[in-house]
């Protein structure tokens, strides 16, 4: 076992050298993007380096800044090596750009997986227990940042706990089998769908509610593909790499714990980068041949089922929308339908409905609308379009609750198309309350 004094293994040396080149390009690359000489694969965000977003670049910087702190620290009498000063070279490009990618959930992944680290190779344990008033108010002062964080962004942080809620409650109906492969996006829409059905659910819970195209969480996303049973080998073979790579005192332990946490609450996994470095904790802290092969076969899972969903489910809504374009229904209707099994997005269920209603079957296009509108309730575009069907089938009172609801969620005022869809539910609404009274004993969806 390779203790802060002992020398690392050739091994050792050539993966933290590794994950340091990485870590420097990656840093290059952002401040390259920061400064506007080099453009970013994100035209909202200023710097995504390789990644399609700031989060996984965030995280990806805070995985291999750990390492490299984690190599710092437990070698400290080697300073005059190259992969040492290469460590601390890359360590510090990484401070400048992970503040800058905004992702809290990068930052609380990085403080996390190095604490066990600093009390480990500094005096920080027994700071702590020498000042332990000061301790508390470092405490206070911890608590205070991360509240803080909290609301930096707060709409986002209480849509990931929605996320994490509808997962939950998509494991709890399937809980030994799962959904499949590649099916968690579609399990998560038919939770959500479900849970905005069975009852009235607030405003804030309404506008909470989205369809990610990812988990934004890999243990629960797991959990949702193949049951309670994946999720816990997924957790053991987590564990089992931390204790294989904690042995023989590896300062990928750290970057490994901090992928965990950063998997808590993001989706790393999805990006061939995470996979590949997951894979090689795996193979290097758990050297048995069974142990790697299921790590493998882990790996390459998740390879398959994290990037088909997305192509397939794009693939199918383009093609199923061309169909609806060219007025050939009954053939668009099979690709929205199952574009609806795999994906959450709502827009599956809009196209069906339209479809419906051009083969002259409103109460079918009633439903798909209502489906759409539970899938995704923050959406008014489904909304509109079923009252305008009612309204068609004078129904007028039923038409203008729907309308009232619609109206009584607020819209990002940034969203254009948001704004203009608000704006044609007030006008229809208006329409409506000069023609008929106030509606009573009509329960709106």
């Amino acid at each position: 076992m390779m203790t802060s004094a002992s020398i690392p293994s050739f091994e050792e040396d050539l993966l933290v050298a590794v994950s340091d080149a990485a870590l420097l390009y990656q840093s290059a690359l952002g401040i390259l993007q920061v400064t506007s000489l080099r453009y970013a694969r994100n035209s909202l965000y200023p710097l995504t380096g390789t990644f399609t977003n700031p989060g996984p670049y965030g995280g990806f910087i805070a995985m291999t800044m750990a390492i490299a702190l984690g190599y710092l620290l437990m070698n400290r009498s080697r300073k005059r090596s190259i992969v040492w000063n290469t460590s601390l070279a890359a360590f510090a490009a990484g401070i400048l750009v992970l503040p800058a990618s905004l992702s809290r959930t990068a930052w609380l992944a990085f403080g996390t997986g190095i604490l066990p680290l600093l009390l480990r190779e500094t005096k920080l344990a027994t700071w702590i227990k020498a000042h332990r008033y000061r301790s508390v108010l470092l405490a206070l002062a911890i608590t205070g940042l991360l509240t803080g964080m909290f609301f930096i962004k707060k709409e986002s942080a209480v849509g990931r706990f929605h996320i994490w809620h509808m997962e939950c409650l998509a494991i709890a109906q399937k809980p030994l089998t799962g959904y499949g492969a590649g099916m968690e996006l579609g399990a998560y829409g038919k939770a959500q769908e479900q849970y905005f059905r069975s009852g009235e659910r607030s405003i804030a819970e309404k506008v909470a509610a989205g369809c990610s195209e990812y988990p934004f969480n890999e243990f629960l996303g797991i959990g949702m593909q193949g049951g309670l049973t994946a999720l816990f080998a997924a957790l053991a073979i987590c564990a089992l790499t931390l204790l294989g790579l904690k042995r023989k005192g590896s300062a990928l332990t750290y970057g490994m714990a901090a992928l965990c946490i950063f998997s808590l609450a993001s989706y790393p996994l999805s990006f061939p980068l995470f996979r590949a470095a997951l894979l090689v904790y795996i193979l290097y802290a758990i050297p048995l041949r069974a142990g790697a092969l299921a790590g493998l076969a882990f790996v390459m899972t998740l390879d398959l089922s994290s990037r088909t969903p997305q192509e397939e489910y794009r693939s199918l809504y383009t093609m199923g929308y061309a169909l609806f374009q060219q007025g050939d229904f009954e053939r668009a209707l099979p690709y929205m339908e199952e574009g609806s099994r795999i994906a959450a997005d709502p827009m599956f269920l809009v196209i069906q409905g339209r479809c419906h209603e051009g083969l002259q079957d409103p109460s079918s296009a009633e439903e798909a609308y209502r489906r759409a509108i539970y899938r995704v309730p923050s959406r008014l575009y489904p909304r509109l379009l079923l009252a305008r069907l009612l309204i068609r089938q004078k129904r007028d009172f039923e038409a203008l609750l729907l309308l009232d609801d619609a109206i009584s969620i607020p819209v990002n005022p940034r969203n254009p198309n948001m704004v203009h869809l608000r704006q044609d539910c007030v006008h229809l609404a208006d329409s409506l309350q000069r023609e008929c009274a106030t509606p009573k004993n009509v329960t709106a969806p």
